[in-house]
């Protein structure tokens, strides 16, 4: 009866151990799968075992250390016992057969189980585990110092650092993947925001500026009149001054600042003068996240591009950045745009001055922008020639038919998107 009741004692003890052993993997492995942003953003509300996990993870080295003590010395007392029972029901040929046991039991119940549960129920596990470990890292604190202590000259003889963190951070192209990947969470139209903000390194002025050709501005060697004109029609909140050509800029023009002298009929050029800004310029090529900051710091909202030799290529303002990130604030009828009109299904006419970014945007294309920004550059750059009437090609899957041209610029294209089979 002693030894049935010894035994029974025994089993019970594994039985307990075999438990604090999943338990030990299964926190193990959830402590470090735990997602540490949720982390921090729960640590910052306030939750206290998120902040004793952040603690913990702020030093990995001495956490797994305890984690790793606890669980060898489970797995220890584990083999200990299966052999005492092995010895007391069969004897030394029993021996065998129990460590076979074991090792499978530990394998499935103690390892692999508890440890895919914990990688995908992290926080679940990991925070109420933090309450334990915490206190257990302060009393067992001189064996696990001594032990991380050895582990991290090993490492840096290898010329590793365990303490070395920056691995954590998300590069763009990581946070872009998380943002995608937050579709559940996050609303579509935030989390193109978020993507384009990530993605204005990847832009340059050149993709979002009003081309040279379009730039509507004031011509003080044209008519005054003609001036006046078009302050009084403009739909822009700014305009460029010059003389004969863009070229020769004079300044910028804010134009309520001058709607209540444009009525006046002694209103002249002189006192125009008086009113405008200096312009702005910025090379082609700058990203739109730089140009952001370059607004920000040197309070511009109105900018011309340059090329290398300081020729004007276009302009670019605040609000074509922001149009960039949240779209176009009003919704555009892609059947009655004056640049684009619908002809058939997956079919449109579009004025060739138009940029190749503000097509794909508005009808959700994919068409190539790389080294041109517009529709007329990137036909010209294709054909190497200027086109006739009636022209068409093909460029990845999109057919582009010259609509109407002259000797020095395509005026109108038909563009179709193939339907892939």
């Amino acid at each position: 009866m002693g030894d049935d009741q010894s035994i029974s004692l025994l089993i019970g003890l594994l039985f307990f151990l075999l438990i604090l052993s999943a338990l030990t993997s299964c926190s193990e492995a959830a402590l470090l799968a735990v997602n540490r942003y949720r982390l921090k953003h729960k640590a910052l509300k306030g939750n206290k075992a998120a902040i004793l996990t952040e603690k913990l993870l702020e030093k990995p080295d001495r956490l797994i250390g305890l984690i790793l003590l606890i669980n060898n010395a489970v797995n220890v007392s584990s083999a200990s016992i299966v052999t005492l029972i092995s010895l007391r029901i069969g004897g030394e040929g029993a021996l065998v057969i129990g460590s076979l046991i074991l090792t499978l039991v530990l394998l499935i119940f103690a390892e692999i189980t508890p440890k895919t549960f914990a990688v995908k129920y992290p926080s679940k596990i990991a925070l109420p585990a933090s309450l334990i470990y915490y206190p257990l890292l302060k009393i067992f604190s001189p064996l696990v110092f001594f032990v991380s202590f050895i582990v991290n000259l090993v490492l840096k003889l290898f010329g590793f650092d365990s303490n070395d963190l920056k691995g954590q951070a998300l590069n763009s192209s990581e946070l872009k993947a998380a943002v995608t990947e937050s579709a559940e969470y996050v609303p579509d139209d935030h989390q193109q925001m978020l993507l384009t903000i990530l993605d204005l390194e990847n832009i340059n002025v050149d993709d979002v500026m009003v081309p040279r050709q379009e730039i509507i501005g004031l011509d003080l060697n044209e008519p005054w009149n003609d001036s006046i004109k078009i302050l009084k029609s403009t739909k822009y909140s700014r305009l460029p001054l010059y003389r004969d050509d863009i070229d020769q800029i004079i300044g910028v023009v804010r134009v309520r600042d001058v709607l209540s002298d444009i009525m006046n009929p002694e209103f002249n050029e002189s006192q125009l003068l008086r009113k405008i800004q200096a312009p702005f310029y910025i090379p082609e090529g700058t990203p739109l996240s730089k140009q952001l900051i370059n607004f920000k710091e040197h309070n511009h909202r109105f900018a011309f591009v340059v090329d290398e030799y300081g020729d004007i290529q276009g302009i670019v303002t605040i609000e074509d950045v922001i149009r960039e990130i949240i779209g176009d604030i009003n919704k555009i009828d892609k059947s009655s745009d004056l640049e684009l009109h619908k002809l058939s299904d997956n079919k449109y006419r579009v004025d060739a001055g138009m940029s190749i970014r503000k097509v794909n945007r508005l009808l959700a294309w994919t068409m190539p922008n790389k080294g041109q920004t517009t529709i007329n550059g990137l036909v010209l750059e294709l054909l190497g020639e200027m086109p006739e009437k009636g022209h068409n090609f093909a460029i990845e899957n999109y057919i582009i038919e010259i609509l109407d041209s002259n000797d020095h610029m395509i005026k109108t294209v038909s563009i179709e998107q193939l339907q892939s089979a």
